[in-house]
């Protein structure tokens, strides 16, 4: 078993990967588990790592159909998580609502986002709002991506304070 603990915001989040024969089988964090567990994991960029050799039980569910699948999904997950960082930045950064903006475009926002845009508080980062969202983590980079781009979203420097827009000089 592979244990992961990374600091939050709300605390520190751990997760394991177990493996069996070498073959990663299994990825859980608190309720969530499978591949949208291991997903959630690789996004995180900091922590702790812990190696336990131990028996466990090969779970109903897997992640997979076998190594080569894992990986593949892995390798895409990656790709699409890149793609969507790049309009994003980094896992670290903090973002907070802009109220007005919000106000401005309420109507264009569908009512299933409401509990991710509360998640952007200007304290949590952008690791832990995927780790808190309801939805997986690539569907919460998607949303937080959208949000970015209608002006919704203001990058922060956790201190409350709108970070200044990078751009060309």
């Amino acid at each position: 078993v592979l244990s992961l603990e990374r600091p939050g915001t709300g605390g520190s989040r751990r997760g394991d990967v177990q493996f069996v024969d070498g073959e990663a089988v299994w990825a859980q964090i608190g309720e969530v588990g499978g591949m949208p567990a291991l997903q959630r994991m690789l996004l995180w960029t900091d922590g702790a790592l812990e190696l336990r050799f131990q028996s466990i039980m090969k779970p109903g569910k897997t992640l997979g159909a076998g190594p080569r699948q894992v990986l593949e999904e892995v390798a895409e997950f990656m790709k699409s998580v890149g793609d969507l960082m790049a309009n994003l930045g980094t896992s670290d950064e903090i973002y907070n609502q802009d109220p007005r903006r919000v106000g401005e475009v309420s109507a264009q926002i569908p009512k299933e986002v409401a509990p991710v845009i509360r998640l952007f508080d200007g304290r949590r980062t952008l690791a832990d709002v995927t780790d808190e969202s309801p939805f997986r983590p690539r569907d919460t980079l998607r949303v937080a991506s959208k949000l970015r781009g209608m002006g919704i979203l203001r990058r922060e420097d956790g201190q409350g304070n709108p970070q200044p827009k990078k751009g060309k000089r």
